[in-house]
């Protein structure tokens, strides 16, 4: 009976001692792990960092892309290489960036759909499922018409619009898009009343104006960028808190009493849970970037709008434009 205890104690007393021993192991492996992990993060960027932009080469998107790629990897010291993953108005790239490793070698461009999709609910993440990083610059909303139309001023425009209700043919993108809700929010807010005329994109929408099968057309100055320099076309406002720079003649909806202000953002966001010290690694390149004069000159040239926003602000900047699109969409019956 003794010799049976004793035996007992021995299994126990060796139980515990290899439990003891496994424990030390998981330990200095969890610590092993814990210490290449911020040997990781303190290396970053260690090698090339893939930008993934949702939309077409040349577009306004795949422009802002590459020229932050290349003004940027002076100051991370590694290449940035874009990728496009187009469709869905960059719904489709939202999508592969929510499920890429959050270690800040995937990142991406996006633009106010990340707001708008989800509530048209062709989107199943939102803004809160990623994190952002910073915005860049912008392309502010404008009314265009073309050189030889009837209304040289806003004013001539409005009184027009007012005396003919849905009379004027407005070109827009088709219902969700970013210049039909600035149609929409317009007209809330004037009491005007347009016929609009949605076509899948703004080059074709211009290209309709320009072939007199509208009246007018919102777009951003940037995207009417070659007409307006060719003199093919005129501004007849912009919503913009201030004005253009490249167009500085052109007055802003706020200056003229109309409380609008509407903008395709152009920001960068990485996937959720990206160590905080990645994120400012690159919302540091990206704030120098945005100083070069290379930088400034080429968005300048093609009519963006600088506008720098870090983490934190532009995160709280997404917020409060989700709740302005949402609003929107849901009062026109598109909320999904």
């Amino acid at each position: 009976m003794k010799v049976l205890k004793a035996k007992t104690l021995i299994i126990v007393l060796l139980v515990v001692a290899l439990s003891l021993l496994a424990g030390c192991g998981t330990n200095n492996g969890s610590k092993e792990n814990t210490q290449a992990e911020k040997q990781t993060k303190d290396n970053y960027p260690g090698k090339p960092i893939t930008l993934l932009c949702g939309w077409a080469p040349g577009g306004s998107m795949d422009i802002v892309a590459r020229a932050i790629a290349e003004a940027a990897e002076p100051f991370l010291g590694q290449k940035i290489i874009v990728v496009n993953k187009e469709g869905a108005t960059g719904g489709i790239s939202y999508e592969e960036l929510s499920k890429s490793k959050p270690d800040g070698y995937t990142i991406a461009v996006n633009s106010p759909t990340l707001l708008t999709l989800p509530a048209l609910g062709t989107l199943h993440l939102t803004y809160k499922d990623l994190q952002p990083v910073a915005n860049l610059c912008y392309e502010t909303g404008a009314i265009v018409v073309k050189k030889d139309a009837p209304w040289k001023t806003w004013k001539e425009f409005e009184d027009y619009v007012r005396a003919n209700p849905g009379k004027v043919k407005m070109g827009t993108l088709t219902p969700g898009g970013i210049w039909h809700l600035a149609d929409v929010d317009l007209m809330r807010k004037t009491g005007l009343k347009f016929n609009l005329v949605s076509f899948p994109s703004t080059a074709t929408t211009i290209a309709n104006l320009m072939g007199g099968h509208v009246d007018a057309a919102t777009a951003s100055p940037a995207e009417a960028y070659t007409q307006l320099k060719n003199g093919e076309v005129i501004l007849l406002g912009v919503m913009s808190e201030e004005r253009v720079e490249a167009f500085p003649d052109v007055p802003t909806f706020k200056e003229m009493g109309i409380d609008i202000s509407i903008a395709s953002i152009k920001g960068v966001i990485a996937p959720k849970g990206t160590p905080s010290n990645v994120i400012k690694k690159l919302e540091e390149a990206f704030q120098k970037a945005v100083e070069t004069d290379k930088w400034k000159t080429e968005m300048k040239k093609k009519a963006y709008t600088l506008k720098y926003m870090g983490s934190e602000e532009y995160a709280k900047f997404l917020e409060e434009q989700s709740r302005f699109y949402e609003s929107i969409i849901t009062e026109i019956g598109l909320k999904k």
